[in-house]
């Protein structure tokens, strides 16, 4: 995955927010995180776990993930997992929740559910052999598919190239925001 791609974002795009895991490895914080954790909880054993169970280890198939959506509301996203899995496991894994369903979309299969931990719908698809496509709701997920597919306009401004190093980066577009008056606030934002 690298870094984020402005094509796999609507071009209407108000904000997102990239982790790069690739760039993120190279760093010292990175492996003191990953010593410290593994210091005091079985991290590796766990990974295993998971690789076994749902056919993905985080920290080695996952080396992007991108949030972004086109308006500002509260907790509605769109979120492009770059990775390497094992779809059969892990549609399994998933079907295993409550309310599980295949909804068809396109050329694509939607798979809704219930979270365990927090009661939400969640839906999914898989896109490809390398992306996995995450939303709150089936019309966030079906605009990011419409997106990659071409049937909604891609490339959002608000990616640019990101600093040598950085791993952990986003934009978020301002204009129009009647909230935002301040402009010293913009100016804040738009540095960070």
């Amino acid at each position: 995955a690298g870094e984020a791609n402005a094509k796999h974002l609507a071009a209407d795009a108000k904000w997102f927010l990239h982790l790069d895991f690739e760039a993120a490895k190279h760093t010292v914080v990175y492996a003191e995180v990953l010593d410290a954790v593994r210091a005091q909880f079985p991290l590796d054993d766990t990974l295993n776990q998971l690789k076994a169970g749902i056919g993905v280890n985080p920290l080695t198939d996952v080396p992007g993930v991108t949030v972004y959506n086109t308006s500002f509301e509260k907790d509605v996203a769109a979120v492009i997992i770059y990775a390497k899995v094992d779809q059969d496991m892990l549609q399994l894994a998933v079907s295993n929740n409550p309310d599980y369903k295949q909804v068809a979309y396109g050329k694509h299969t939607l798979h809704t559910w219930t979270d365990n931990n927090d009661g939400k719908t969640n839906v999914g698809c898989f896109y490809g052999d390398g992306m996995i496509l995450l939303g709150d709701k089936a019309e966030t997920l079906q605009m990011a598919l419409d997106v990659l597919d071409g049937t909604k306009t891609a490339g959002s401004a608000l990616v640019k190239t990101p600093e040598k190093g950085a791993f952990l980066y986003g934009a978020v577009d301002l204009n129009g925001i009647p909230q935002v008056a301040d402009k010293n606030l913009s100016q804040l934002l738009s540095n960070a």
